[in-house]
């Protein structure tokens, strides 16, 4: 699973790369980017779609990391999006807020099914099709044993295609 994460990095800044020399970027709507990171539970490769300028949806495939399971795991959420709060013409800032659900990982009692509200910064690279977004992400799990895990610090990085 590393080999597989460590390829999708590589090629997801393959790709950026190449767009260095690319117009300013501009977020579309049902554009699509492919990332990777994720919080303090899990990591991996996840999608994210722009339904309009202040919502979006996104989902990442990766591993789960609890301090009582490991495994792999996927996770999908809805958010909503701030207008720019910063902008100086080479990056623009924005904040996000949200939740949606995770599965995956197992402990001795079997997979974890698990809610993750969430907010976040976004700083949009505004000369390549890049993103970084810095999220707060508790995970609330409800099977098989309810749980919350506050310490949910993460970073995600996109591409947008």
């Amino acid at each position: 699973m590393s080999r597989t994460i460590c390829a999708a990095f590589a090629l997801v800044f393959a790709f950026a790369s190449t767009a260095a020399v690319a117009a300013p970027q501009q977020r579309q709507v049902a554009q699509f980017g492919l990332g990777l990171g994720g919080s303090w539970w899990g990591g991996g490769v996840a999608g994210r779609y722009n339904l309009s300028d202040s919502q979006f949806v996104q989902g990442s495939i990766g591993t789960v990391a609890t301090p009582d399971a490991r495994g792999p795991g996927l996770t999908f959420d809805y958010m909503l999006r701030t207008k720019e709060l910063k902008n100086n013409g080479d990056v623009a800032l924005s904040a996000y807020f949200g939740g949606g659900a995770s599965l995956g990982g197992s402990d001795d009692d079997g997979p974890i099914l698990g809610l993750l509200p969430g907010a976040g910064l976004q700083v949009d690279v505004l000369e390549i099709p890049l993103d970084i977004n810095i999220e707060y992400r508790p995970l609330v799990a409800v099977l098989p044993d309810p749980n919350i895990g506050l310490i949910g610090l993460g970073v995600r990085v996109h591409y947008w295609f």
